[in-house]
């Protein structure tokens, strides 16, 4: 920085004294040091581009290409400035306390996309479809921390199990009255943070995860009952209803692993394999089928995080007679 404004200096000094004293700034030129620079000084991973005002937002001139730690925090923008798409080095980006209501698909493309805030939004009034972007490859496969804290969300996105590289998930201070099952695919997910929504109780499934902490305080959790097929439990009760046929070939095709979306099935059987239900003592499938338990749970080594004297139940599926009577707490 120093040998830079050196050289400026002799340029300004060229312009002013019209060449007339040329030789001298010469010598001055030729008595600077050389300067050497590493890679490191220019090292993209150190990229960070942090916009405090609507004032200082680049809308013409964009954001530097090398850009891999953005923060657009608290500038009350309504909309997704589709700018961004063209960072592909991005992998930071906070776009928390603003008014968004929904990311387009291409942001899942971004190949380097690690971390992503968007608490203090609008996402609870986002549709099913307006969350394609967790369906695409790159954020998958990449994505280990997600913020969507204090958006009004009544329910997760299904599309929620796709981030098969999620470690971090903050959920909190939105309108959740239960978790869905297939939080169970979340392989990799270690902090999960539930904290002041409106749940009842907690999936059985999140027994299966590798949890490191789980944050679940100021939530209204109630004592339930047990049900058969999605009804009262009584003791005249011998089995669950026939599976159709449809029950069955979900099974199987969860079962064999095969991939599946709305290019290769109708869109009614992707929602319908999406709802699956895991049976808590085999892991097997089920769907319209099952004996459910609210069971007061061990979580093992997970350090729980609730309010005082909370008690709270978890949501288990049974996928017949035989793994309900099975199971002991």
């Amino acid at each position: 920085m120093i040998q830079l404004k050196s050289f400026l200096h002799i340029l300004k000094r060229i312009k002013n004294e019209r060449i007339q004293n040329y030789d001298n700034i010469v010598k001055d030129f030729t008595l600077m040091p050389d300067v050497y620079f590493n890679s490191s000084d220019f090292s993209l991973g150190k990229v960070k581009v942090v916009v405090k005002k609507k004032s200082e937002y680049p809308t013409l001139q964009g954001f530097p290409k090398t850009t891999e730690h953005l923060i657009l925090s608290g500038l009350d923008r309504r909309s997704f400035d589709r700018q961004i798409l063209r960072l592909q080095s991005l992998r930071i980006l906070d776009l928390s306390n603003n008014k968004i209501s929904s990311l387009p698909k291409e942001i899942g493309t971004l190949p380097h996309l690690q971390q992503l805030l968007l608490s203090g939004n609008n996402f609870g009034n986002s549709p099913r479809s307006k969350w394609a972007w967790l369906e695409q490859s790159a954020i998958k496969h990449n994505l280990t921390y997600l913020d969507i804290s204090n958006n009004s969300l009544a329910e997760l996105p299904k599309q929620i199990k796709n981030l098969a590289a999620l470690i971090h998930l903050k959920i909190n201070q939105n309108k959740l009255t239960n978790l869905p099952h297939n939080i169970k695919a979340l392989r990799n997910l270690k902090v999960l943070d539930v904290a002041k929504n409106c749940l009842s109780y907690l999936p059985g499934a999140i027994r299966h995860l590798q949890l490191q902490s789980l944050d679940i305080a100021e939530n209204p959790f109630v004592k339930y009952p047990n049900l058969i097929n999605g009804h009262m439990n009584n003791e005249n009760t011998t089995s669950v209803k026939m599976q159709s046929l449809v029950e069955l070939s979900a099974k199987i095709i969860l079962k064999s692993r095969l991939t599946y979306d709305e290019s290769t099935i109708p869109y009614t059987l992707v929602e319908f394999l999406d709802e699956a239900k895991c049976c808590h003592v085999c892991r097997s499938a089920c769907f319209d089928c099952f004996i459910k338990k609210f069971l007061f749970l061990h979580l093992g080594n997970v350090v729980v995080k609730t309010s005082v004297c909370a008690t709270y139940q978890f949501e288990c599926y049974f996928c017949s007679l035989f793994c309900a009577n099975r199971y002991s707490v």
